[in-house]
């Protein structure tokens, strides 16, 4: 409210139980704002996915690239399903995939499954069957589905800076910027960009994408009809080959998919 001074200067006067309010917004807004920070996201992700015992979703997968004149694609879709047990979060992602470079094109059938111990692969592709298992590490790159440990493992790899939000598919999602660490032959920094969008609601990846020099998203994996805690039987993280199909063990090597080209 404004009144005279004795000056005759106008001032104004706040009662007290209005500056109360307008303090107690400040607090608030500043709270709110400083959540937003790369830290206070992971924290709130963290205290999501603490509440995420399993889950499934749908899983789209795309990538494009031109190579000698030659334009060369790849399309999959399957479906994923994740499941916490003892501390290690197993997996089975099952996918139909298309492959095409000119006018030929190859369809495979993949399967890849962690029982808590090892990583079992099984492919279909032009006739043959393939069925590998593998011995799992903390070392083999392996992307965490969600919570501290996924930003632990983004860290070493990536430089990470937090952006606006946006929405895929109506979804609300942090959006977490990655810049390679790791320098190219000539020495210099790799150009190397991927944006990963995390559902708000949820806590979970909602899409991950590699952009090239001019911005265009030249892969991108995405996940939808996400379905949290739907009671997935651990029957469905174990792998026995199909009828014929013999296992080859490679438990004696060390996986590695953080240095694959």
């Amino acid at each position: 409210m404004a009144a005279k001074g004795q000056d005759g200067r106008r001032v104004l006067r706040i009662s007290r139980g209005s500056l109360v309010v307008f303090i107690a917004t400040m607090a608030l807004s500043s709270a709110l704002f400083g959540a937003e920070t790369l830290e206070g996201v992971e924290s709130e992700i963290q205290a999501l996915w603490e509440k995420v015992d399993s889950y499934s979703a749908r899983l789209k997968t795309a990538s494009s690239s031109e190579k000698g004149g030659l334009d060369m694609s790849v399309k999959g879709t399957g479906t994923v399903e994740c499941l916490k047990k003892g501390g290690k979060v197993l997996f089975r992602t099952e996918m139909i995939q298309s492959m095409s470079a000119g006018e030929q094109k190859i369809e495979q059938k993949i399967m890849s499954v962690f029982d808590g111990e090892h990583i079992f692969s099984y492919t279909e592709a032009l006739g043959q069957k393939v069925a590998v298992k593998m011995k799992y590490d903390e070392e083999s790159g392996i992307i965490a589905g969600s919570g501290e440990k996924l930003f632990d493992q983004l860290r070493e790899v990536f430089k990470m800076e937090l952006l606006p939000d946006e929405k895929i598919n109506g979804e609300q999602c942090y959006v977490v910027e990655l810049r390679n660490k790791a320098l190219g032959l000539d020495g210099k920094a790799d150009e190397g960009l991927s944006k990963l969008y995390i559902s708000r609601k949820t806590g979970l990846q909602i899409q991950m994408d590699k952009l090239d020099s001019a911005g265009k998203a030249v892969s991108k994996r995405s996940y939808e009809n996400i379905k949290l805690n739907p009671g997935i039987d651990e029957s469905r993280f174990r792998f026995e080959p199909p009828e014929g199909v013999q296992l080859l063990d490679m438990t004696t090597f060390k996986l590695d998919l953080k240095n694959r080209e």
